[in-house]
């Protein structure tokens, strides 16, 4: 069994002691497989706090965590998502089957059985799918928020009567209250923002219309009395992030100051300056404080979760830290932040290498319009292991920690490896800033506008995807990735034999 111990020393205004809170989790069918988990943070959802664990033989994991304030605890298994509602000094005993649709998560021992098995069978997912689906019945807000409200209550109804009768604490009802509201509240953002799209802000065009601009206004303001998210304890729910994120778009920076008549540039924005400005905005709209400190952290560690390295990182750490130097969330970012330094320091100090580098680069490139004639062309009596990605592409990225092992086997076998970049024009420095980052040996070449449409009609769309190649002819369209080891190993020598 594996132990895992985190202890946070979170504190109250008043410092209330931590208490070491243990929580069992078992999983059917789930032995020696990853999961995820997302522990409560001074009681409220944090992203940037998950780890991923590994399930021992028996599909089981130990939490011993030391909480100053009760939380819910998030778990991800098989991109199906458990909460679990965990008191401090508590012991917490749960099985979860992702198969069993009336009952997804037991507990075993525990506080609060009843509502714990309910909470786990709330809808809470694809919220932006409902926002158009109500839509699309009726594209009346109005009528959507009636039907949203009722749906509410008819959501919290039980959890209502078991706080009456004492069979949940007033803190576990607000957090289920909070899931459930800030979820709806997101889908109502997309039903509004479907409804809002053809307005027209400017008094000079025709079809300016002032008072669908002031229904648009209450409407808005109606979604906040359902949920409001500049209340620090919505950050409890991790439904609160996603419709938090929908307010600043399209309501705090695109409806506001065009209703006011402060129309946004119409200028084409790159994703640095979204990033940057978005970081801003949380600055400039929410005060200082709790909220503000909670959200600030939350985006530094989402624009990293990227994995792009963007230079301006460190930057919005160092504001951050200086804005909230004791902040209980810096010991979650900052290693991410230092892997970012680290990037760039490796970058500038292979800039030297830059030659040598280009060598491995498939010459002449832009005359390459098809799959077929790439590998004629360049490696026409080769066996070549071909690993389609982006510089964009978290789970690419993730499969080049294996390369090392890749690459030691099919040298002993003689074989290539082709790396081919689905990169935009505008991403190719970023794209050879990752070759050298993650010291991808091997030929590489960033696909043109008729190869990438003959590799997305052939190969589809889904990245990151691997080709074996033989002379020229395609052995197999989709082999295991790096990160299967001697298994992608003995299939490559089986497909290589047979042919």
């Amino acid at each position: 069994m594996r132990v895992v111990f985190l202890f946070f020393l979170l504190f109250l205004a008043w410092e209330l002691p931590a208490q070491t809170s243990r929580i069992r989790i078992s999983v059917a069918e789930g032995s020696e497989k990853p999961i995820q988990i997302f522990p409560s943070v001074e009681g409220r959802f944090l992203l940037a706090s998950q780890w991923t664990d590994t399930l021992d033989v028996q599909g089981q994991t130990l939490i011993d965590q030391a909480l100053a304030v009760p939380g819910l605890f998030t778990v991800s298994y098989e991109k199906k998502f458990y909460r679990i509602y965990v008191k401090p000094g508590e012991e917490v005993d749960v099985l979860i089957d992702k198969n069993n649709q009336e009952l997804p998560l037991t507990l075993l021992s525990g506080s609060f059985s009843a509502a714990q098995e309910a909470m786990n069978r709330l809808d809470l997912g694809d919220a932006w799918q409902k926002g158009d689906r109500y839509y699309a019945l009726d594209p009346i807000f109005e009528h959507t928020r009636k039907q949203v409200l009722e749906e509410v209550e008819q959501q919290l109804a039980p959890f209502k009567d078991w706080y009456r009768s004492q069979q949940m604490d007033a803190d576990f009802y607000e957090s289920v209250q909070l899931l459930v509201k800030n979820h709806y509240a997101e889908i109502l953002c997309h039903a509004l923002i479907n409804e809002t799209s053809s307005l027209v802000f400017h008094p000079d065009s025709s079809g300016y219309q002032p008072e669908r601009i002031d229904l648009a206004r209450k409407n808005w303001e109606s979604i906040f009395v359902l949920a409001d998210y500049r209340d620090i304890r919505s950050a409890r729910a991790s439904t609160y992030r996603a419709y938090h994120d929908l307010v600043l778009d399209f309501y705090v920076n695109s409806f506001l100051p065009k209703s006011e008549g402060r129309n946004l540039s119409s200028g084409k924005k790159t994703l640095e300056y979204y990033y940057q400005s978005r970081y801003g905005l949380i600055k400039e709209y929410h005060q200082e404080g709790p909220l503000q400190e909670y959200l600030l952290a939350s985006w530094i560690h989402f624009v990293n979760l990227k994995r792009n390295y963007y230079d301006f990182i460190p930057d919005l750490y160092a504001d951050f830290t200086e804005r909230y130097p004791n902040s209980i969330y810096i010991p979650y970012l900052k290693p991410g932040v230092d892997e970012v330094i680290v990037f760039h320091r490796k970058i500038q100090r292979e800039n030297e290498l830059e030659k040598a580098r280009n060598s491995r680069f498939v010459n002449n490139s832009e005359n390459i319009a098809d799959f077929d004639g790439l590998m004629m062309q360049h490696f026409p009596d080769q066996t070549v292991y071909v690993d389609l990605w982006a510089s964009w592409c978290v789970p690419c990225k993730e499969e080049f920690q294996f390369s090392n092992q890749l690459h030691q086997f099919v040298a002993s076998r003689g074989i290539s490896v082709l790396y081919i970049s689905i990169d935009k024009d505008h991403d190719e420095e970023k794209w050879k800033e990752m070759i050298t980052y993650y010291d991808l040996k091997g030929h590489h070449i960033r696909a043109t506008a008729s190869l990438l449409a003959d590799l997305q009609k052939r190969f589809g769309n889904t990245i990151p995807r691997y080709i074996l190649v033989k002379n020229g002819k395609i052995l197999l369209d989709n082999m295991l990735r790096p990160s299967s080891g001697e298994e992608l190993y003995e299939q490559i020598d089986k497909l290589v034999s047979i042919d």
